[in-house]
């Protein structure tokens, strides 16, 4: 079972690390740009609680999946990152 648990949680911490950066650029645009306050504290809000929600529940599932979501994360934020930033 954890043979196949262990990639599971990498690809779960993938996709929220995914949803986190993606969203992050929508959250930084209305901050920015000026948008409507309630509607960056909405953004702000669900992407911490995909974020938190989805290492939390790997944490449960003991430190094996915890790391390999961790990892997920963070090679989605060094996939995504560079090419969301703007040319200067």
């Amino acid at each position: 079972m954890m043979a196949v648990a262990i990639p599971a949680f990498g690809c779960l911490g993938m996709a929220a690390g995914a949803i986190h950066f993606l969203s992050l650029r929508k959250d930084v645009n209305l901050v920015v740009v000026g948008g409507s306050t309630f509607a960056a504290l909405g953004w702000r809000l669900g992407r911490l609680a995909v974020t938190i929600g989805t290492l939390v529940w790997a944490a449960t599932q003991g430190a094996p999946a915890l790391v390999a979501a961790a990892g997920g994360f963070l090679l989605a934020r060094h996939l995504i990152l560079p090419r969301l930033r703007l040319p200067s």
